[in-house]
């Protein structure tokens, strides 16, 4: 292992590069995400009313009646509003 590293050898930060991609970021991308996924988000919001504990909604969203686009939207949210380390896949 060398004893100076790259970032440590750079004497003016200012000249530093760093690129960017042209993937929309926060907040331009606030609008894209509410036209693809407000409805799923209304959706959650209407499972999570009607009932009564998490494993109510989790059953709900598991649903085989439910079309894969849509459980998987629901299961996301679930994820990251309920249960972290749930597994979506």
């Amino acid at each position: 292992m060398k004893d100076k590293s790259f970032l440590r050898q750079i004497n003016d930060v200012s000249k530093i590069v760093t690129p960017i991609d042209s993937t929309l970021r926060f907040p331009e991308i606030l609008d894209v995400l509410l036209s693809k996924y407000g409805g799923y988000i209304d959706l959650f919001c209407m499972i999570i009313q009607e009932s009564d504990n998490s494993a109510d909604v989790l059953r709900s969203i598991r649903s085989s009646n439910r079309p894969s686009d849509e459980r998987m939207a629901l299961l996301k949210m679930y994820r990251q509003c309920v249960s972290p380390v749930l597994d979506t896949e």
